[in-house]
């Protein structure tokens, strides 16, 4: 568990780093991966959770890396790796829907031509398909059927448990909508936290400012798309 944790960081590194063009950006963004103490100690034990994250940073390395050279080389890696995240957890869905949408925005927006647009997402695609079905054997038997299933059950998992919060015992069915954001203030060292509100505010406005066109370099794109992963889920 900790090694694929240390391929996550690894992948976070190489990210950072491409996107910013610096080294020291990319050990900057590792830092704060591998100095969050919530996330670091549960890099031991933790197969479900740590496991989902490190196979996220390697799909978002490998998305990155496709939007970038647009190779099918890329897409393969990309679609292998993508439908690796979506196996150990259906919630890796997310993965090919900014992948896809932000492919799409490209065309419109002018920056790749129709016939290699449809070669590349066609191959990431078909990649994708083939690798979600084949190291998932639950699909095997009905693959749309048993895929529909496991995806509604996870966005309404059943667990009728109670939880500590804020001083009192919370049925789980019934957590107040500022959970969520309080469990990321009391696990995350607050640096970190205002590091991130500065960035999402700085996106933000970049998207403003860029009016019409949702990006108008490399850069800016993954910002975006980073924000919308972080957000959207």
């Amino acid at each position: 568990t900790f090694l694929f944790f240390a391929l996550g960081v690894a992948a976070v590194y190489q990210t950072a780093r491409s996107v910013r063009g610096s080294r020291l950006m990319g050990l900057a963004a590792a830092l704060v991966l591998v100095l969050s103490p919530r996330i670091f100690g549960e890099s031991f034990f933790n197969s479900k959770d740590i496991g989902f994250m490190a196979a996220c940073a390697m799909a978002i390395f490998t998305m990155e890396r496709f939007l970038r050279t647009r190779t099918l080389a890329s897409a393969v890696l990309h679609g292998l790796v993508t439908a690796f995240a979506i196996d150990i957890r259906v919630m890796g869905v997310v993965m090919p829907a900014v992948t896809l949408g932000a492919s799409v925005v490209l065309l419109m927006q002018g920056d790749l031509r129709p016939a290699r647009w449809l070669s590349a997402v066609g191959t990431y695609l078909l990649t994708l398909l083939v690798y979600v079905y084949a190291l998932f054997p639950y699909l095997w038997p009905h693959p749309v059927d048993n895929f529909l299933s496991v995806f509604a059950n996870m966005s309404r998992f059943r667990w009728s448990g109670e939880v500590l919060y804020l001083g009192e015992f919370v049925l789980a069915e019934q957590l107040p909508w500022h959970y969520i954001p309080v469990w990321i203030g009391v696990t995350t060292p607050l640096p970190f936290t205002a590091f991130m509100l500065l960035g999402a505010g700085l996106t933000g406005l970049g998207l403003l400012r860029s009016r019409w066109r949702l990006w108008t370099d490399h850069t800016q794109m993954m910002d975006l798309i980073c924000l919308a992963l972080l957000v959207g889920p």
